[in-house]
């Protein structure tokens, strides 16, 4: 390598140095610039008041898709906030409960029973409902919207006997007596599960001892090709087939 080659190399280092040391300096002020003024994206969890809202926008929107006319936030709140309690409180004391929801349950005016086809057809491929003539006597009917707390997995709990079930009171979850789902309650539930709901569709039979008249004349409810059936289990259980899907009903002082 020639001198004047050699001189021109250190030169070129030099300045490849320098440039170095430059760029290192940019990029540490820059870094301290962008970390201080970068806006922060960490996002804040919801609140408990916007969860509410927001439990109450859904349930709303669900029963108006029927026609139903939802009372206003207000009205409801006292029972949402009591249902979260509620729910809380039974999946601290039975984990397997992983399927519960709040439900809501019209008024008769609102869901007469049977449950309208007109009803149904806002719903995927189901047929009308088949309802036995001895289970409508046994049906309250009922002035106001109602608000409470059920199991809605695709079946529930193994019903071995419901006789012992009723003697050793074994519906009873975290203290709440969980009967509270009967026709009415369980019709509605399966319209507010949406477009296709999986209640009771692999041959299994949800017991509904809310309207239950004597042993073995307890009523139950399936959904069978497509058409919920709701009848007497006239055999005790001795099928095999019947399951207790607990359910609390929630009891407040409604603001007017």
């Amino acid at each position: 390598m020639l001198l004047n080659q050699f001189q021109e190399v250190s030169r070129i280092d030099a300045q490849i140095s320098k440039i170095h040391k430059e760029l290192t300096e940019l990029y540490t002020r820059r870094h301290s610039i962008t970390d201080a003024s970068a806006p922060s994206f960490t996002v804040e969890p919801m609140s408990k008041a916007d969860q509410l809202r927001d439990r109450y926008t859904m349930l709303a929107a669900c029963w108006e898709r029927y026609g139903c006319k939802v009372p206003s936030f207000r009205y409801l709140k006292p029972s949402l906030v009591r249902a979260e309690q509620i729910l809380a409180e039974m999946r601290a004391a039975n984990p397997l409960l992983t399927a519960l929801c709040v439900l809501l349950v019209p008024p008769s005016s609102e869901l007469p029973l049977p449950v309208p086809q007109a009803m149904r057809k806002q719903q995927t491929a189901l047929s009308p409902d088949y309802m036995s003539d001895e289970l409508l006597p046994r049906v309250q009917t009922d002035n106001k919207w109602r608000v409470l707390v059920a199991d809605a997995g695709s079946c529930g709990q193994k019903c071995i006997s419901i006789e012992e079930m009723l003697l050793a009171r074994t519906y009873s979850i975290a203290d709440y007596d969980a009967r509270a789902l009967g026709v009415r309650e369980y019709a509605a539930l399966s319209l507010q599960l949406g477009m296709t709901p999986q209640l009771d569709t692999n041959d299994s039979w949800t017991v509904l001892l809310k309207d239950i008249d004597a042993l073995p004349n307890v009523a139950c409810a399936t959904c069978i090709g497509g058409r919920f059936r709701f009848d007497i289990d006239e055999s005790h259980g001795t099928l095999g087939k019947n399951y207790f899907r607990p359910a609390v009903e929630v009891k407040v002082t409604h603001e007017k």
